[in-house]
């Protein structure tokens, strides 16, 4: 049975962007993440052991943001996936979609975001 899991709105920290005062005062970003996988036994049996804490999901999340210095999004959002499909064997799909609120460039309004879609390997 193919489930799906998704968190909205997730909050992170980290030190993103190309420019320099971007990673040195660091900021927060917004992660959408939606995980394809097999949960039938938890949809059948309800034991938490059969399925993926969704704490533990942005606890993931969150520990990659502050594990380092990223200038790209895009480099962000595959580590965050990386980091999952480690953590989580039974992971098929992952799609994560991190919004920067907040862009420091001369001139630039509104918020950009990147979606990165992949499939485990």
């Amino acid at each position: 049975m193919l489930t799906e899991i998704h968190l909205e709105q997730v909050q992170a920290f980290c030190r993103l962007g190309i420019y320099e005062n971007e990673r040195q005062r660091g900021q927060a970003v917004i992660v959408d993440l939606k995980i394809s996988l097999d949960l039938s036994d938890a949809c059948n049996g309800d034991k938490m052991e059969d399925s993926i804490s969704y704490v533990a999901l942005c606890h993931a999340i969150q520990d990659v943001a502050k594990s380092k210095e990223f200038n790209l999004i895009e480099h962000l959002c595959k580590s965050i996936i990386d980091k999952l499909f480690a953590d989580h064997e039974k992971i098929n799909t992952v799609d994560i979609k991190i919004h920067k609120p907040v862009i420091n460039a001369e001139g630039f309004t509104g918020n950009a975001s990147v979606r990165v879609k992949a499939d485990r390997p």
